[in-house]
């Protein structure tokens, strides 16, 4: 009986560890696709400013970097609808 207890135990850790890892990775994305959304605005906002071309190279890296960072949040949430759902709509 003890076994059997320890053993459960140990899964429900296990499975507990898994999605605290899941949950820290999707918050790693998601904190990652703001600063890269951050720095395209404010390349943008400096540009519209001042008029100068040398802004919109950032502006232009970030929305690269930030297309990516989407896809890698969006196919992270995937198993979570209500998750999911809500990137949908910040999308």
């Amino acid at each position: 009986l003890i076994a059997g207890f320890s053993c459960l135990s140990g899964r429900q850790f296990i499975k507990s560890n898994e999605r605290r890892n899941h949950s820290a990775n999707v918050l790693a994305h998601v904190r990652e696709l703001e600063i890269m959304l951050e720095r395209a605005e404010t390349a943008q906002r400096g540009y519209v400013l001042t008029g100068r071309k040398n802004f919109l190279e950032p502006y232009s890296d970030s929305k690269k970097v930030s297309g990516s960072e989407i896809q890698d949040v969006e196919n992270l949430v995937q198993d979570n609808p209500s998750q999911s759902l809500r990137f949908t709509r910040i999308e």
